[in-house]
């Protein structure tokens, strides 16, 4: 099920509720209603889950700590829409993306939103500004969009996600000739899965990526074609 804003914390002073309170003039005065909410979700948690089902919010970037144990993955992103579209994402820190849209800090699995409003702002470059960081923008119902993500779901299911370890953008080995493009990757004991995207409103030009380790081969995940592999652990990339 999805919960639009039913997890934000809310203050309420209604006395028949049992919530607020009266002072000593006589001035009723709001609370939060904490533990009553939290119990409430999590009776509906267990309702949810017990028949194989999951919660799905979107708390419209509040992060209700006491609830969020009580729901199994989070939407947000609607905060950054105006800026993406209106081509100013290079103004918002990577910081923002770390603590927001990963899910890490809140211990609960995380999509973002993407509102799209083409040819300005696309599904393709939503997806570029949050793929590095482990984290997909969720596809609309919509065959451009769904025929775009399955391939990196596809790309995903072949190195296997679940048991991979995650080396982000902002904490692995990976040399790269510009500061323009965030690349990330997946590992297990074959193979790497690289994410390259550009976040950025410019042309990346022709950068070198080298990773560390020596590969047989690279293949572009998304197209099929093989990929020009230099000694064994260096392609180059160029992005619009």
């Amino acid at each position: 099920i999805y919960l639009d804003g039913t997890y934000s914390i809310e203050s309420c002073q209604n006395l028949e509720h049992g919530c607020g309170y009266v002072d000593e003039n006589g001035v009723v005065h709001s609370t939060a209603p904490i533990f009553t909410i939290r119990n409430m979700f999590e009776k509906l948690y267990e309702i949810v889950n017990s028949r194989g089902g999951i919660i799905n919010i979107h708390t419209g970037n509040n992060f209700p700590v006491p609830f969020l144990a009580f729901a199994d993955s989070i939407w947000d992103g609607e905060v950054i829409q105006p800026y993406l579209i209106s081509g100013k994402l290079d103004s918002i820190p990577e910081g923002h993306f770390r603590s927001v849209y990963t899910g890490r800090p809140l211990g609960i699995f995380a999509n973002v939103i993407t509102y799209t409003n083409n040819p300005t702002w696309t599904y393709h470059q939503a997806l570029s500004t949050i793929i590095a960081y482990g984290v997909l923008s969720r596809p609309q119902n919509n065959y451009e969009q769904l025929n775009e993500i399955a391939k990196v779901w596809q790309a995903y299911d072949d190195i296997g996600v679940e048991t991979a370890t995650f080396k982000p953008c902002y904490d692995n080995d990976v040399k790269i000739s510009s500061d323009k493009l965030k690349v990330s990757y997946f590992e297990n004991e074959k193979a790497i899965l690289a994410i390259i995207a550009n976040a950025y409103n410019s042309p990346s030009g022709k950068t070198e990526i080298t990773f560390n380790g020596s590969f047989k081969t690279a293949t572009n995940k998304i197209t099929g074609e093989k990929v020009e592999l230099l000694n064994g652990n260096t392609i180059t990339v160029e992005f619009e």
